[in-house]
């Protein structure tokens, strides 16, 4: 049995920064000001962060054991907060996080193979 206090230390501290960082942002009303919060933002910078979140911390929650089993459910609360904040700011962050999914991959090759098959009828 573990302890996660310095994975639960990181994802606060990513956690308060995402919220400074895109505080202004998820307040804007019109799609004309999503479209500057796109421009605006460098996701390739927040795509390291995003893939430890979501890989290294969230995906790997029910495999690891925990002293205290309230860290497991802060580490998991705080993993879906920062993941949340990042889609509603980012959307585009949605179609990396997907493109990224052995399920979305797998997905894809069938409609591929179904649509290209010599029987499929439009």
């Amino acid at each position: 049995m573990e302890s996660y206090i310095l994975t639960i230390s990181f994802l606060k501290l990513f956690e308060a920064l995402v919220k400074v960082r895109f505080a202004s942002e998820l307040n804007f009303g019109t799609n004309e000001d999503m479209g500057i919060l796109e421009q605006s933002t460098d996701k390739t910078s927040l795509v390291p962060y995003v893939n430890y979140v979501r890989e290294s911390v969230f995906l790997k929650l029910p495999y690891r054991t925990y002293k205290d089993m309230k860290e497991r459910w802060e580490t998991s609360a705080l993993a879906l907060s920062i993941m949340a904040r990042l889609l509603d700011a980012v959307p585009s962050l949605m179609i990396h996080m997907l493109s990224d999914s052995p399920l979305c991959r797998t997905v894809g090759t069938i409609l591929t193979n179904i649509i290209c098959s010599p029987s499929y009828i439009l």
